[in-house]
């Protein structure tokens, strides 16, 4: 919150209305939620020189959708997704309520949950978080929210490990390179996900667990899709 209070005197924030914004920050703390995209916000909101009561209504705003966020995280563990350490259900609270924020459903994000949790070994909270972070960045690259979780959905259904869903936006980025436009981009890589086999992403092993095929429990080249 230093960060916070120093860029408010620079700007000559009133210190009630600085006060105000503070315990927007404390009041997302007591929740149990991350606080720092709610002071970051404050802060960039700060030095743009907006009204502090506008920084107020957004900075609440995405303390509602971390609030959210966390309620489909909690969802995903029962669905069988891991939190193999404290940091990471965090760090997936705040990519989750990103892309709840470039209006990614609800529903389309949990069935991400759903395809991971039921993925075995590979259910791993790093993972959702990766694939819920690729949606995110394939709709900031222009692709409709629906389509960008039904791409990486379609990388979950494959098997696809972390590091090529972490690829996704920089292969649909070659497609938009070749001219396609950003929703006909992401329906060529589902058509190619859909298509690949290991051997053709040069998946012989899984970055998440080394010496492991897709699912992270042995290679199984050749399965059915």
């Amino acid at each position: 919150m230093a960060d916070v209070i120093r860029q408010g005197a620079i700007r000559g924030v009133p210190a009630s209305e600085l006060i105000r914004l503070l315990d927007v920050v404390g009041q997302t703390k007591r929740r149990g939620l991350p606080a720092s995209p709610v002071a970051d916000k404050i802060e960039e909101g700060l030095a743009k020189g907006v009204p502090p009561e506008r920084i107020e209504s957004v900075a609440s705003r995405i303390g509602g959708g971390l609030a959210s966020a966390r309620d489909i995280v909690r969802r995903a563990e029962q669905a069988g997704v891991r939190a193999e350490a404290p940091a990471d259900r965090e760090r997936a609270v705040e990519a989750v309520a990103d892309v709840l924020g470039r209006g990614v459903p609800p529903d389309d994000v949990e069935s991400l949950a759903l395809r991971i949790g039921g993925s075995s070994r590979a259910a791993t909270m790093s993972r959702f978080q990766a694939g819920t972070q690729a949606t995110g960045d394939l709709v900031s690259m222009g692709v409709s929210p629906h389509a960008a979780s039904d791409t990486v959905g379609a990388a979950l259904a494959q098997g696809m490990n972390q590091r090529d869903i972490e690829r996704l936006p920089e292969r649909l980025a070659q497609e938009l390179r070749r001219g396609q436009a950003p929703e006909d981009g992401a329906k060529r890589l589902r058509e190619e996900i859909r298509s690949e086999t290991p051997e053709i992403r040069g998946d012989h092993g899984s970055p998440d667990r080394p010496g492991k095929g897709r699912d992270g429990v042995g290679d199984k080249p050749g399965r059915p899709r």
